[in-house]
């Protein structure tokens, strides 16, 4: 078959396309049977060369897809391959086919059904990365509805509350268009396309509401959930800021620590896009000085009623956020003279 790539004739038949998935699959997983470096960028340059020949139909493809997706179990498991290898192949087999939206489809679903369970691959990931940036605008709105709705269902649940933040991280990669999976940078906020009103769902301010609770519940895990891994906040969640009305400790501790987010003009630019039509709160005025103090001095005095070693992490965290913060301002004598008696009170408790 290889030696037939440099003819313009179609040397594909149903026999050497069958010949062809076995050697992959020979190629695939730990045995070692064609498990060499050489037969695998060889297998991987002949589907270039007969996808860029037009030789294979799109039924070739999805078996072949199918194959090496759910290498070696088969398709009747919802978890995805990790195998490098497979991988690849599928990832040469989606660039600008019809059938990407699919293959994101089956990601999604692979992480929700891994997460259930344990911790999904890293490749997983990797590979939602590679497809999500190949689908046009029509397919990445489908794909983030569909994880949007993934992970409304699973803030719902209360098994496994964990496994939320996987789901998480592949709306966030969605959401953003596919940019690059690292959590440890912020993406281009004005490269993302999405806005709210394209997406499928019509449950955001619930969403949100089990987001941010899911969030206080989990301490906010800062060490693997950066602060700009987030869905973008409701026009409801900032007028709650705005006008006072945000009592609950989870709403509080929550603008704390998104405000250095807000205080981005990139972000607050996307956020904007994002909420659309809808957008009818001024971010100017959400994060004035007086609105932070209004948000914050309710945490600590939350922090001085609690002994201070059953304190919670995220007051601990909370409290450092909103310190750290008022730095840069001027505080009245009367918000100084509460935040320094909270804090004698806690050197008072350590000693």
């Amino acid at each position: 078959m290889l030696l037939f790539m440099g003819n313009t004739s179609n040397i594909w038949t149903s026999s050497s396309f069958n010949c062809y998935r076995d050697l992959c699959a020979a190629s695939s997983g730990d045995h070692g049977y064609c498990g060499t470096e050489d037969v695998n960028a060889l297998l991987i340059l002949l589907l270039e060369h007969s996808l860029d020949k037009g030789y294979l139909d799109a039924n070739d493809k999805e078996q072949l897809v199918n194959s090496m997706l759910y290498f070696p179990r088969g398709n009747e498991s919802e978890i995805i391959t990790s195998d490098p290898f497979c991988l690849k192949i599928v990832a040469v087999c989606v660039l600008g086919r019809q059938n990407a939206a699919q293959v994101v489809h089956y990601i999604l679903r692979s992480i929700d059904t891994e997460s259930r369970n344990g911790i999904p691959e890293h490749s997983t990931f990797w590979l939602l990365e590679c497809v999500s940036e190949l689908l046009d605008s029509e397919d990445l709105k489908k794909s983030a509805s569909y994880a949007v709705g993934i992970l409304y269902d699973a803030l719902k649940s209360d098994i496994k509350r964990q496994r939320v933040r996987y789901v998480l991280e592949a709306v966030h990669l969605l959401l953003i268009g596919g940019q690059s999976h690292d959590l440890s940078k912020a993406p281009k906020w004005e490269d993302a396309l999405l806005t709210r009103s394209v997406l499928n769902f019509n449950h955001w301010d619930e969403l949100h509401d089990l987001y941010i609770n899911w969030l206080y519940d989990m301490q906010w895990d800062e060490e693997h959930l950066p602060a700009h891994v987030i869905l973008p906040p409701t026009v409801s969640f900032l007028s709650k800021i705005m006008n006072g009305t945000a009592i609950l400790p989870a709403e509080r501790c929550h603008f704390v620590r998104i405000r250095p987010l807000l205080l981005d003009s990139t972000y607050a630019a996307y956020l904007n896009k994002f909420n659309g039509e809808i957008a009818t709160v001024n971010i100017t005025h959400v994060l004035k000085i007086e609105t932070f103090i209004a948000v914050g001095l309710p945490i600590v005095d939350d922090c001085s009623l609690i002994d201070l070693v059953n304190l919670p992490l995220i007051y601990y965290d909370s409290l450092l956020l909103f310190y750290n913060q008022l730095r840069k301002y001027r505080c009245s004598t009367q918000e100084l003279m509460r935040i320094a008696e909270f804090v004698s009170g806690m050197y008072k408790n350590a000693m």
